[in-house]
């Protein structure tokens, strides 16, 4: 047991340094991170997904992964609405790219779902990444703080299940704690780091965000259990795969960005 939570830590140290690395500086750099997270995340879902019976089109995902995460890097985003008709196009071009294949109009479909759920979540954190203040980070904060917490929480007043089905070890209890948890961090944060965001928008912002967090854990966790998996990957070890690391993420990034959207 201490063996298997030393390498957890060690791994976790390794993965945080190596993504604060990569965020601190910004820039073109950033698209190492989200390419070192986004491509094995595409691959481990198609491999979830294959282990149900299906036979998603992988290395277009990677292809396209590639692409999308390209334009959002090296394009400001006044670019955005055209990055994302491209995309559109892409999807159509795709599917008429499987009449020609072996694959079935499901595959496409797992296939785009994959983009969808991980790449442009992704992209949106690029996008972020770009601003020269500190919603990047409180995006990490929002879903860390909300995962410790709803542990925490959970594993020390947890009695009332919240989804048995989709996940058993998951409280009511760990979810408030996550929500509280997520709010005060947040508050700290801002007090420090985003100092001009009212009492009002951050209070909204860490409710919602802490919300948004946890349906992500559920909802893969609702897809390794339709899949038959444990963890979608072994790439950190401890830890499980990279998008075991990205669930809660993915979800928050979307709501970050739409507050900043049309906040500016």
């Amino acid at each position: 047991m201490i063996k298997n939570l030393t390498q957890r830590v060690l791994s976790g140290v390794v993965v945080a340094s190596f993504s604060w690395f990569f965020l601190y500086i910004r820039g073109p750099w950033v698209i190492v991170l989200a390419l070192a997270f986004a491509v094995p995340s595409v691959i481990e879902l198609s491999r979830a997904y294959r282990n149900a019976g299906y036979n998603p089109m992988t290395k277009l995902g990677v292809a396209m992964t590639l692409l999308i995460l390209s334009a959002y890097t090296f394009y400001d985003i006044h670019n955005f609405k055209i990055a994302l008709i491209s995309v559109f196009v892409m999807f159509f071009m795709v599917m008429a790219y499987h009449v020609f294949t072996k694959h079935e109009a499901i595959d496409v479909m797992i296939t785009i779902f994959s983009i969808i759920y991980i790449v442009f979540p992704i992209a949106l954190m690029v996008e972020l990444s770009k601003r020269p203040d500190n919603y990047m980070w409180l995006l990490f904060v929002l879903a860390i703080s909300t995962d410790i917490f709803a542990y925490l929480v959970g594993k020390t007043f947890g009695k009332h299940k919240l989804l048995e089905a989709v996940s058993p070890k998951k409280t009511i209890e760990g979810a408030i704690g996550g929500v509280i948890g997520c709010v005060l961090s947040s508050f700290a944060f801002a007090y420090f780091f985003l100092p001009k965001i009212s009492y009002i928008d951050m209070f909204l912002l860490a409710f919602i965000g802490s919300i948004a967090s946890q349906v992500g854990d559920l909802t893969a966790s609702k897809i390794k259990r339709y899949c038959g998996i444990k963890d979608f990957g072994d790439i950190i070890p401890g830890h499980g795969g990279a998008l075991d690391r990205l669930d809660s993420i993915l979800f928050t990034a979307m709501i970050v960005f739409i507050y900043v959207w049309f906040h500016n």
